[in-house]
Order: structure tokens, then sequence, then C-alpha cells
């Protein structure tokens, strides 16, 4: 069964406002190429909200990430003004450019679905007749100042053919009840036909003896990895929140309950914990809905030096393992460039 391709929400937005703070998001912040082999380079952004707080960050929705607004958002205030209006968990937004002539290569995006209650609107700022927009074999056309779902977890590709770059507001949100209610009636029964769609719910209150439980250092469980990986927990504002050293991206968990902790298909549960004098370790189970497999693993207060000899070794190795990856993708936009290989 084919899930709709799009749906157009029921908000419309100020066409003037929206191209003004455009315009002085471009004159005060640089964009930035997008991640993927999918185009040549051409294709940039600059994100309002990202998971690290950096509008440079390219980085669209990560399972787990923990997201902040960016200093444009400080700049742009009908950009804050159309955020701040929407009643649901927004985790990136981003202004995408694509200059006149340039394409986007047919792809899909992962981590989009009804089932996992992740989706992506647009807000188109500046377009034109003559881009070729297509989503699951359907050409879509979407005007300035409507917002509009598409379902970018089936195959679509981007050619604009006009003479303008366009510009669309990109927001990956998670879905809730007051999403929903932005939608058409006969769309959402048309998807709760065909899918499940899992809702999202405010994390609840974490007493500050769970917290101190779940702050410490802990290593990847070998199952997960060959090779030895060690990370830091803490919980901040009812949410546990996870980091592999060296590699930029967090991961966060909204408590369910005290003990807890859930992001869209994964759980983690704290097991045991002793509480005398406060310290000793706590035991954790991370639980993954879609493999059914459980991890466990241990949350350390203290570590041996040797551990942190590697911790050392461990950040450079990904760090620099990270560069190379950037790197790969900046040769492979460079040859889509070189052959119109797109």
């Amino acid at each position: 069964m084919v899930l709709p391709v799009q749906a157009r929400l029921q908000p419309s937005f100020d066409v003037q406002r929206l191209q003004a703070d455009l315009q002085l998001a471009k004159t005060l912040f640089k964009s930035q190429p997008q991640v993927g082999p999918y185009h040549d380079g051409s294709w940039k952004g600059i994100s309002l909200r990202s998971v690290d707080g950096d509008y440079r960050n390219a980085i669209a929705f990560v399972e787990g990430g923990i997201y902040k607004d960016t200093e444009v958002l400080t700049r742009c205030s009908y950009f804050k003004e159309v955020l701040d209006g929407f009643l649901f968990p927004i985790t990136t937004a981003r202004l995408l450019f694509l200059p006149p002539n340039k394409k986007i290569g047919e792809h899909k995006d992962t981590g989009f679905s009804w089932d996992i209650g992740v989706i992506r609107l647009h807000i188109p700022i500046v377009t034109h007749k003559d881009v070729e927009f297509h989503i699951g074999g359907e050409r879509v056309k979407w005007g300035e100042g409507e917002c509009w779902f598409g379902d970018f977890s089936q195959t679509h590709r981007l050619h604009n053919r006009s003479q303008v770059t366009r510009v669309h507001l990109v927001i990956d949100c998670l879905v809730n009840d007051e999403l929903l209610s932005l939608f058409p009636d006969a769309t959402i029964t048309d998807i709760k036909e065909k899918s499940e769609i899992t809702t999202h719910r405010p994390a609840v209150a974490v007493s500050s003896i769970v917290a101190q439980q779940c702050t410490g250092i802990f290593r990847v469980p070998k199952s997960m990895s060959p090779l030895p990986l060690y990370g830091s927990m803490r919980v901040r504002n009812d949410q546990l929140q996870a980091i592999i050293f060296g590699v930029p991206l967090p991961f966060g968990f909204n408590a369910t309950n005290e003990r807890r902790f859930r992001y869209l298909g994964n759980a983690i549960t704290v097991d045991d914990a002793s509480t005398d004098d406060g310290i000793d370790n706590t035991r954790l189970c991370l639980h993954n809905d879609v493999t059914g497999k459980q991890y466990r693993f241990e949350l350390r207060k203290d570590i041996p030096l040797k551990v942190r000899c590697y911790i050392v070794f461990q950040r450079a190795l990904l760090v620099c393992g990270g560069f190379f990856v950037k790197a790969a993708n900046r040769n492979k936009q460079r040859w889509n460039r070189m052959t119109g290989a797109v």
C-alpha cells in the first residue's frame, strides 16, 4: 500500500516577511554545502535549528539528537515566529538553496516515517513554475508561503529548470497530536489505514537521585561494537544525554518514567543502582524495538588511568575518521560537478 506523498497543512505564511528574513540571513550568514553524493555541492543550506546549535551544521535529522536554535533566529524574527508557532517538537530547521539549472539526484531519506513518528515539512520561500520536484513518481507543486508535508522516505528528486534560486524552509519534526491536527482529516484517515502512527509525549520529571545515578562513563557493549568505544552520560532537563567520545553528535532520550528513557525506537532502563554513599555503578539496559535486541552496560563513576589514556586515542581516531568521510563526500560532489553525473 502506497502512503500519500504530500499533504497541504493548515497554516500559510507571509511571503514578503519570509523573503525579507531570507535576505537578512543570506547577508549575515554563509550557506554551507549539504551532505550526500546525489548532488554536485551547489545545494546549500543555513540551519535555523541544528543538532549542536551551529548554523553551519548541515546534518539533518539524527536519531536521538539534542537540538538547539542557531544564532540565525536571533536576527531573523519572522523565522523564529514561524517556528515558535508550531506546537510540536522541531528537531532541525534549515533554509535550503538550489541554484538555477541544478539538480538533486534521485534518493530516499532515512529516519522518516509515520511508524517511528518523524516527518519533514516544507515552506517554500522562493520557487518557480519551472522547478520540477518529484516524490514517489508524482510531480508536486508547492506555492510560496504554503506549508506542505512530503513523504521523503519515498524516492524523490529535484531539478531547478528556472532562472531563480529555489529556497525552502525545511522542518524536521516529531509527530504529536498538535501536528496531526494541521493535516486534512482525509489524509490522516488514509495514513492510518496503511501505517501505524507513532506520537510523542513530553518528558516526565526525573529526580536528582536518578540523575546522579545516570551520570558516568560507559563502554559501548561489545555486541554493538567490536572495537572498544567509550562515552559519557548525564541527565539534563529530564533527558538522558549520551555522547561517544570523538563523535560530534549527542544522543538524547526523554524520560517516560523516572527510571526509563526513550527516543523513537530505543529505550534505556535503569536496571539497578547502588545508593550506598551515593557511589558505585549503575547498570542500564538499551532495548531496540525494531530488532528486539537488548544491550546491557554499566555506568562507572571512576575509570582507571589506562582507560582515560585510551579515550584520548579514541577521540583522535574518530575525529580523523570524520574528517576523511567529509573529504570523500566533497570529492564525490566535485566529481558530480565535473561530469554532470547527478
